[in-house]
C-alpha cells in the first residue's frame, strides 16, 4: 500500500511598520581646539550606515551652541548632514555647562539639556604589548593599554577613543631600471570599539591596565598613536552603555526588536517629542605615542603580514583608504604622519 501525503503553504501577509522619520543629533563640544560638529539626519531605512541618503539629511537648520552664560556660536552647514563651528575662539571651558538649540524649517525647536564639562584627568601610563596570534583577516598585533588615577573627590565616567597610523605595503610601481616608487604609505586605522569606564567600584584608586586599543603589525616602521580619554557626564555615561547593549546584543530571533534610544534632545515646546542621538560636552585629555617594535623578524612577517600585500603593481595611497600621499622622488617617501614631533617613544620587545 502506498501513501502520499498532500500539504499546501498558505501566503501570510505581514504588515510591516512604516515608521514616521525621527530628527537624529549627533554632535559635542569638548576641551579640545578643534572645530566642533553637529550632524542631523533622519531615522529610516539604510543600506550602509555610512551610505545615508540625501532626503534623510537636514540641510537647511539653524544650529547654535550656547553656554550658561548666554555665550554662542552659530554653526556653518558643510553638506552631508553636518554642521560645524568656524569661530577657533569659541572652546568648551571645564566648569560650564553647554547645549545645542536646532531650529528646523517647519517652526519646531529641539534643544539639549545642558551639560557640564567636568575636569579632565590625566594619563598616567602607557603599556605596550605584543600579540602574536594572527589569522586570514588581521595580522599580529600591538595591545595598548594605559594606567589612570581615578580622582577620590568627584564622580568620573571614562570612555577611550583610540585610532594609530600604520605602516602598509604594496609592490609599488615600477619607475626604471631598478626603480621603485610608492610601496609604502601610513593607513589611519581608528578603533571603533566603544570602551567605557565608571568608578563606582573603584574610586580614588588606580585604573591599571585598562585596554584602550591595539595596532597591527603590516611591516615593518613605527606605529603613531594617539589615545583619547573623555570624562563624561552620568547622563552621557548611562547612554553610551545603552548603546553599546544594542550593538552587541547576540539574542535570538524571537527576542524583541531594539528600541530607540532616547537622548537628551527634545522638543522645546514639546518634551515628549524628542530626538535621537545625543549632544555630549566633556573634557579630553590626548595622550599620544609613537611605537618602535623591536622583535620583528622578516619570517614572522611573511607568516603573519605576507597575505595583506595585493598582487600587481599599485600605488600604496592609491590602494588603502585612509592613507598619507605623498609626492613623487626627490620628494621625501614614506613621511611620517605630523603631529607626533615631540610625542614619547616607546620600544617594544617581546
Amino acid at each position: 500500500m502506498t501513501l502520499f501525503f498532500a500539504s499546501c503553504i498558505k501566503q501570510v501577509d505581514v504588515d510591516t511598520r512604516n515608521v514616521k522619520p525621527i530628527l537624529v543629533v549627533e554632535g559635542s563640544i569638548t576641551t579640545d581646539t578643534v572645530p566642533y560638529t553637529v550632524k542631523l539626519t533622519y531615522s529610516g531605512k539604510l543600506s550602509y550606515a555610512t551610505d545615508i541618503p540625501d532626503e534623510s539629511l537636514e540641510k537647511d537648520a539653524v544650529v547654535t551652541i550656547i553656554d550658561d552664560l548666554g555665550n554662542a556660536t552659530l554653526l556653518t552647514y558643510m553638506g552631508a548632514g553636518n554642521y560645524q563651528t568656524t569661530d577657533s575662539n569659541y572652546i568648551g571651558q571645564v566648569g560650564r555647562s553647554y547645549h545645542v538649540n536646532v531650529k528646523l524649517t517647519d517652526g519646531k525647536t529641539f534643544i539639549s539639556i545642558p551639560e557640564k564639562i567636568g575636569s579632565p584627568v590625566p594619563v598616567a601610563n602607557i603599556n605596550v604589548s605584543f600579540a602574536s596570534h594572527f589569522s586570514i583577516y588581521y595580522p599580529s598585533r600591538l595591545n595598548i593599554s594605559i594606567d589612570v588615577q581615578d580622582p577620590p573627590d568627584q564622580e568620573n565616567y571614562y570612555k577611550w577613543d583610540f585610532y594609530s597610523w600604520i605602516l602598509r605595503q604594496t609592490h609599488g610601481i615600477p619607475c626604471g631600471f631598478g626603480c621603485l616608487m610608492y610601496e609604502y604609505c601610513y593607513q589611519k586605522h581608528i578603533d571603533k570599539e566603544v570602551r567605557l569606564l565608571s568608578d563606582n567600584s573603584i574610586n580614588g584608586n588606580k585604573i591599571l591596565n585598562q585596554e584602550v586599543g591595539y595596532s597591527y603589525i603590516y611591516t615593518f616602521g613605527d606605529h603613531f598613536i594617539d589615545i583619547s580619554q573623555t570624562s563624561l557626564t552620568r547622563e552621557a555615561y548611562q547612554f553610551w552603555q545603552r548603546y553599546n547593549e544594542q550593538l552587541t546584543r547576540t539574542g535570538s530571533i524571537l527576542d524583541p526588536l531594539p528600541a530607540s534610544i532616547r537622548g537628551n534632545v527634545y522638543n522645546e515646546t514639546d518634551p515628549d517629542d524628542f530626538a535621537l542621538g545625543y549632544f555630549f560636552a566633556s573634557s579630553i585629555t590626548h595622550r599620544r605615542a609613537v611605537l618602535a617594535p623591536y622583535s620583528i623578524t622578516q619570517y614572522w612577517l611573511g607568516q603573519s603580514a605576507a597575505q595583506f600585500i595585493p598582487p600587481g603593481s599599485y600605488a600604496c595611497f592609491d590602494f588603502f583608504p585612509d592613507a598619507l600621499f605623498y609626492p613623487p622622488p626627490p620628494a621625501k617617501q614614506y613621511p611620517a604622519p605630523a603631529g607626533w614631533e615631540n610625542a614619547e617613544k616607546i620600544r617594544v620587545y617581546w
